[in-house]
């Protein structure tokens, strides 16, 4: 391969932008995002820094606040369709989510918004797919996450 067309390569490599990833976490013990921070191959670095544009997770980001929320919403509302929403923990929807918030907004509300205008969502552990121990008999009741961000 000649010279010019590995440089035309690289340059159209370099503009390519990195699918962008929002993570949110609900009701959760942060155990799948432990196991995605202890990973080895590929590392979370690799994922965040080569992979990835991982533009909001709660854990692992700088901002906070009101930064933090711009984050999280610049994608849903300039971008729909074109980034992936991760979800972890489980959605409270007693009391109109009243029992799970995150800046006055509800995890139901939260997630209706991010998921609903997503390319696509992935539901990571038992919390987020079946509600976990929140979920649990005698008080909770499983609610599964598609269920959530169709309505």
């Amino acid at each position: 391969m000649p010279d010019r067309d590995q440089a035309q390569i690289a340059r159209a490599i370099q503009q390519t932008a990195k699918p962008i990833l929002i993570w949110l976490e609900f009701q959760d013990c942060a155990g799948n995002t432990e196991s995605f921070l202890r990973a080895s191959r590929p590392s979370a670095a690799e994922v965040i820094l080569d992979m990835l544009s991982l533009d909001y997770h709660e854990t692992v980001m700088a901002a906070a606040g009101r930064q933090s929320k711009e984050n999280r919403d610049r994608p849903v509302k300039e971008q729909p369709g074109t980034y992936i929403a991760v979800v972890e923990g489980s959605i409270p929807t007693g009391a109109n989510g009243a029992y799970c918030t995150i800046g006055g907004e509800s995890a139901l509300d939260i997630a209706r918004s991010v998921c609903g205008n997503a390319a696509a969502t992935i539901a990571i552990g038992t919390c987020a797919t079946f509600g976990g121990i929140p979920a649990a008999a005698p008080w909770g009741a499983p609610v599964l996450l598609w269920y959530i961000c169709a309505g």
